[in-house]
């Protein structure tokens, strides 16, 4: 399985869904990690530290959708990103997305 990370847009939002250590051992188990530019920068995460756990980085949120099967998130998409996630749907092919729960729900 393709599994790709995006980059949080909420500002205040410093966790990220993959980090290089999860993607190690996703990687044991046979899977594929992809992560968008700069999607761990808030947590002190560099995309070269990613790279150095054998996740592919891409440029931009399109070319992560593209190439996943599955796509994290920490939160869900919110306004002008909900908005933005028929992304999701573009090419032709389905994708699960997955998120935290939210507490209050």
């Amino acid at each position: 399985m393709r599994i790709g990370a995006l980059r949080e847009w909420y500002p205040e939002e410093a966790r990220v869904a993959l980090t290089p250590e999860s993607a190690v051992q996703l990687r044991k188990l046979g899977h594929n990690c992809f992560v968008e530019a700069g999607a761990g920068s808030r947590s002190g995460i560099s995309d070269d530290a990613y790279r150095s756990a054998g996740v592919e980085v891409v440029p931009d949120a399109m070319a992560l959708i593209a190439a996943s099967d599955v796509v994290v998130k920490v939160r869900g998409p919110e306004g002008d990103e909900a908005k933005g996630d028929r992304r999701l749907t573009k090419s032709g092919r389905q994708r699960a997305v997955t998120t935290r729960a939210k507490p209050e729900c």
